[in-house]
């Protein structure tokens, strides 16, 4: 098993479901995570810094698995993150809209308790070029409970717990192509943790999770495969002022 103590405020490089399993039962105190949503042959346009780009453009080959497959390497993790996690802890796991209902029942089937949804509301969606649909406005995140009587909640003012976080896209820190918003993050980590917790992101990606627990003095944990990002996500926390 891993020492949890020593993985504090780092980035690990790695497949995982080849880490978690290595992670002691009950030690994380928070999972805050955006996993690849299966999209990466899909010819719908995401925004990549200035550019507008399709996804086959932006991800390639990596976010474009099997679908069966696909779906039980999720509810492989999910089953994970029920184990990893305390009591009293809680996960907000993003998910394509499309297939949330399956994320859903994996949260269920593990043993999570369901709560909320909570929405990542976009000012600017990326205009429908072709004109043939609606304009993506929304991306959508399950909030699980791992026990219903025993969870950590932080209430904040009463304009901070709505269940969505309105934002700008093309405000980011990196070029990564799904770069959430920190605020909605340090607003879900402040309601979910105190001080001096863990949270962990096991697709960090850019980053966005560890520098939103470093900012409220909370520690992170972050596992991500692709040495890109992982370098992304280790520059972008150089230049943080709490380092």
């Amino acid at each position: 098993m891993l020492d949890v103590e020593k993985m504090k405020n780092t980035i690990i490089q790695g497949d995982c479901l080849e880490i978690l399993p290595q992670i002691p039962d009950g030690s994380i105190d928070f999972i805050l995570t955006d996993p690849p949503y299966n999209i990466g042959d899909s010819n719908k346009l995401t925004k990549v810094g200035n550019k507008f780009q399709t996804n086959k453009e932006s991800w390639g080959e990596w976010d474009n698995m099997n679908e069966k497959e696909y779906l039980k390497w999720i509810e492989q993790n999910v089953k994970e993150f029920y184990r990893i996690l305390k009591n009293s802890g809680s996960l907000v796991m993003f998910f394509d809209k499309f297939n949330i209902t399956y994320l859903r029942d994996f949260g269920e089937n593990a043993g999570f308790h369901p709560v909320n949804f909570y929405a990542l509301v976009k000012r600017n969606p990326v205009p429908n070029l072709r004109k043939n649909g609606f304009t993506s406005g929304f991306e959508l995140a399950v909030i699980f409970n791992k026990n219903k009587k025993e969870r950590k909640w932080n209430f904040l003012r009463q304009n901070e717990m709505q269940n969505y976080f309105i934002y700008t896209i093309g405000q980011k820190a990196t070029n990564h192509p799904t770069e959430k918003p920190l605020q909605a993050f340090e607003r879900l980590i402040q309601i979910f943790t105190d001080e001096g917790d863990i949270v962990l992101d096991c697709w960090l990606g850019s980053g966005t999770t560890a520098v939103a627990a470093q900012n409220l003095n909370r520690n992170f944990i972050g596992i991500e495969i692709n040495k890109e990002y992982v370098e992304m996500a280790k520059k972008r926390l150089k230049q943080h002022p709490l380092l």
